[in-house]
C-alpha cells in the first residue's frame, strides 16, 4: 500500500506517469488492504519485552539529557506504539506482532516527537536504510562501535544540519516547479543524486581551497542527502533505468507532505 501511494505522489509531483511502471492496480491494493485488516495479530513476549524497553527509553529521554521534548511521554505514547506495531502486523499479513513491528513503530513515534535543544547530527551511519537485522534494539542514543579509530568522525550541529537541509530540499523543490511549469514532463529536469550534491558544491566553491576539503564536503553533503531519503524520508528516491535513474544515483523528488520548519 505505501508503495502505491509513493508512485501516485511521484506521478503527481514529477509528471512521470509513462516511465512510471506500476506493479499493483489500484484495485489489487484495495483489495490487499482489505484483507490485510481482516488479521488480528497477538503481541508476542519479545515484542512485549521490547515495547516496554522503548517506551521506558523515550520516557527516560523525557526527563533528561539536553533533547527534551516539548510535551510529556505518557501511557498514550504505549499505546500509540501498540497500535502502530499492529497495523505494521496486518500490513505484513502476520498473525503476531514481532519485535521487527515494534521497532518501525518505535520509529515514526520516536520521528514524531518534537524536541528543542537538538543534539548534534552523527552522520556515520545514517547514509542507509534503517532495515538491519544485527540490530538488537533501537536505542538511537547509543554511542556506534569505534570500528575506524583513525577515523574522523562526520557530525555536523543541528543547526549546520538544518541550513544544508533547507538548501538541497529548495534545490529539488525549485527543479520540481519549473519541471511543472513547462509542462513537457521532461525527465532530464528532474535531478539526480549526483545533480544535487554537485549544485552544492558549486555553491561552496569559493570557500572550498583544497582538494582535500572538496573531498571532504563532498562526503559531507553526500551523507546529508542520504539522510533526507533514508532517515527523515522527506526526499524520495526514484530508480527508472530508462530514463538514466541508476540505483546507485537515483532521481530525487521532495516528499509532497514535507513542511518546511520555521
Amino acid at each position: 500500500g505505501i508503495n502505491a501511494e509513493y508512485m501516485g505522489i511521484i506521478d503527481l509531483h514529477t509528471k512521470l506517469e509513462e516511465s512510471v511502471e506500476r506493479t499493483y492496480t489500484e484495485e489489487e491494493v484495495a483489495r490487499y488492504l482489505g484483507f490485510a485488516r481482516m488479521f488480528k495479530p497477538k503481541v508476542c513476549m519479545e515484542a512485549q519485552e521490547l515495547l516496554v524497553q522503548q517506551y521506558k527509553h523515550l520516557r527516560q529521554r523525557d526527563t533528561g539529557g539536553s533533547a527534551k521534548s516539548s510535551w510529556r511521554i505518557t501511557v498514550r505514547q504505549l499505546e500509540s506504539m501498540l497500535r502502530l506495531s499492529e497495523s505494521f502486523a496486518r500490513l505484513h499479513c502476520s498473525e503476531e506482532v514481532t519485535a521487527k513491528h515494534v521497532k518501525e513503530a518505535y520509529r515514526l513515534l520516536n520521528k514524531s516527537i518534537i524536541r528543542v535543544d537538538q543534539p548534534d547530527v552523527d552522520l556515520d551511519n545514517d547514509d542507509a536504510p534503517e532495515e538491519d537485522p544485527a540490530e538488537e534494539n533501537m536505542e538511537t542514543d547509543a554511542e556506534p562501535e569505534p570500528t575506524e579509530t583513525t577515523k574522523k568522525p562526520m557530525k555536523l550541529t543541528y543547526e549546520k544540519y538544518k541550513k544544508m537541509s533547507f538548501l538541497l530540499i529548495d534545490y529539488i523543490k525549485n527543479k520540481e516547479e519549473t519541471l511543472e511549469a513547462t509542462e513537457g514532463g521532461d525527465t532530464d529536469n528532474t535531478p539526480k543524486r549526483s545533480d544535487v550534491v554537485n549544485w552544492y558544491l558549486e555553491e561552496l566553491s569559493g570557500e572550498i581551497e583544497s582538494q582535500e576539503e572538496l573531498v571532504e564536503h563532498r562526503q559531507i553533503v553526500e551523507k546529508v542527502v542520504d539522510r533526507l531519503i533514508y532517515q527523515d524520508q522527506v526526499i524520495v528516491p526514484l530508480t527508472n533505468t530508462t530514463k538514466g535513474g541508476e540505483a546507485e544515483d537515483p532521481f530525487l523528488v521532495v516528499h509532497p507532505n514535507y513542511i518546511q520548519d520555521q
